[in-house]
């Protein structure tokens, strides 16, 4: 949930695929689905979801994962009262 006019920072993977990780990291079994996303993909969400992007940030992979982070301040909505 966020306050009128609130803003939301998204970090995900960069990619257009779903890995599976089978190990977690002490070693257990799992079964864990990684969605990697496109962040054009990501940011047309966002918008459609009635956030404007004020910056996308791409990252250099850590490992073979590159990152990305998306800050979206939500557009004013007249509708909505300021709740202070």
């Amino acid at each position: 949930m966020l306050r009128p006019q609130g803003a939301l920072l998204v970090g995900f993977h960069v990619g257009d695929d779903v890995q599976r990780s089978t190990q977690g990291y002490t070693g257990r079994p799992i079964a864990v689905d990684t969605h990697r996303r496109p962040p054009e993909r990501v940011e047309r969400w966002m918008r459609d979801a009635g956030f404007a992007i004020d910056a996308t940030l791409v990252m250099a992979p850590h490992g073979d994962r590159p990152g990305a982070l998306i800050f979206a301040p939500r557009d004013a909505d007249p509708r909505v009262d300021d709740v202070g």
